[in-house]
């Protein structure tokens, strides 16, 4: 008896390792982890297609792509309908820069699920990058109608239609994302941008002040509400941001061209000088500091 109670126990044990290394696999967030314990799966010759597909996740997070394609690969041929697999090995051809894969994929995905809302996503943002703004707008349109809470369909979709020139959509969509998702500093710092860009500098610096409130230390939000405070002439705010920014940024040429602007606005000329030239030596291409040296006749 003693000896069929120890056997027990160890069978025991081995079924209990075995559901915590499958839950570590499927379930787990950190990707290591998830890489070892499906990898002890794969080995002990139990892998499925989705064992393949939670590996090939982790890899894709940890930034190892040419692995994850591979293991979606595997799970395709294990389950060669599967979705999913076409789906997610679409974003990692596109995070290495290969299109044609990344958009053949998501196509076939859509064929095998046409209510894939991450798959017309992952197409659309291929699109987008291609310029094909259109076509990238449908596919969100078809991300949003299957999920109509996907608050990164709203904002890639208001990106494209920024690049249109249709603005008022845009904004459209970034308070559609804002109501789905109130505390993401992201889409007010991107619906700021559009009222900057369209000269309605006290929105914007409403919404970069409530995406700092979400997130502190976004030196982004801190440089362009700096911008804003020097378009609506208040200066002391403006150089208190700029400040804080470049405490957030210091190596970033664009907060220095700010802070440039602002010194020349208030006629500190060798701070402003001092200001573009920094901003230069790290980004020879501003414009804004090569014609704010030519105002005060400074070479750069």
């Amino acid at each position: 008896m003693r000896r069929v109670s120890l056997l027990g126990l160890g069978f025991a044990a081995i079924c209990k390792a075995s559901a915590a290394i499958a839950s570590d696999c499927s379930l787990d967030e950190e990707p290591q982890i998830v890489i070892s314990a499906c990898t002890a799966i794969i080995a002990a010759s139990r892998a499925t297609a989705a064992t393949y597909l939670f590996r090939a996740d982790a890899f894709r997070a940890a930034g190892e792509l040419a692995k994850a394609i591979a293991d979606y690969s595997q799970a395709i041929v294990i389950e060669p309908g599967y979705a999913d697999a076409y789906y997610r090995r679409s974003t990692a051809y596109r995070k290495l820069g290969d299109r044609t894969g990344a958009l053949a994929d998501a196509t076939r995905a859509i064929e095998l699920d046409p209510k894939s809302y991450g798959a017309y996503f992952a197409r659309g943002e291929v699109h987008r990058e291609q310029g094909e703004l259109k076509l990238a707008i449908a596919d969100y349109n078809k991300a949003i109608e299957y999920y109509p809470r996907a608050t990164w369909a709203y904002m890639a979709r208001a990106a494209a239609f920024r690049a249109e020139n249709k603005n008022a959509l845009a904004l459209t969509d970034y308070t559609k994302a804002i109501e789905i998702n109130p505390d993401n500093a992201e889409p007010y710092f991107a619906r700021g941008n559009a009222y900057r860009d369209t000269a309605n500098f006290e929105k914007a610096i409403a919404d970069y002040s409530h995406a700092i409130m979400l997130k502190p230390k976004d030196g982004a939000a801190y440089n362009n509400r700096a911008w804003a405070y020097y378009r609506t002439g208040n200066l002391v705010r403006a150089l208190e941001d700029a400040a804080k920014a470049l405490q957030l940024r210091p190596f970033d040429a664009d907060v220095l061209d700010t802070q440039a602007h602002v010194f020349e606005f208030l006629g500190r000329r060798a701070d402003a000088i001092s200001a573009y030239r920094r901003a230069l030596r790290l980004n020879p291409d501003i414009e804004g500091s090569k014609e704010g040296l030519r105002r005060l006749g400074a070479t750069p």
